[in-house]
């Protein structure tokens, strides 16, 4: 059983049986976590900058894409995501700050979903450019909310 991950005192449910909504449950968690985290550093930054880099801005870029991200993702790589982010969720934030270099898990998931990709260059390159656009794009351009 996966236990309930609390982050800034919110509940996650790691142990959703839905792959995707695994994966929305855990990129929620990861953007409060690194709310939590980078709080000092975010609040060096100009207003205009502090106010891009929120939760919901957090999400929408973790969301972007997911699903073609995920679709490659075979049983054992699944498992492997979802040990990553229960370890790396369970870390203070002066480890999680590190990040994955120390995580078994993360390391071989990073290692194998690499070599998937590689097999699907079609794939890679379309969710590079997806990304490419997405930061070029005027409409994105800094605006105080």
């Amino acid at each position: 059983m996966v236990p309930l991950i609390s982050c800034s005192d919110r509940s996650y449910n790691l142990g959703e049986p839905d792959y995707y909504k695994f994966h929305l449950e855990a990129g929620r968690a990861m953007c409060a976590k690194m709310q939590e985290c980078y709080g000092p550093f975010l609040r060096t930054l100009r207003p205009e900058y502090q106010r891009q880099i929120n939760l919901d801005t957090c999400q929408e870029a973790l969301k972007h894409d997911l699903k073609a991200k995920i679709a490659i993702h075979t049983p054992e790589m699944q498992q492997l995501s979802r040990a990553c982010y229960g370890q790396l969720l369970q870390r203070n934030c002066k480890e999680f700050l590190v990040g994955t270099v120390f995580i078994p898990a993360c390391q071989e998931l990073t290692e194998q979903t690499s070599a998937v990709f590689q097999k699907h260059p079609a794939l890679m390159r379309s969710l590079l450019s997806s990304q490419e656009q997405r930061m070029h794009d005027p409409a994105r351009e800094l605006k105080p909310r």
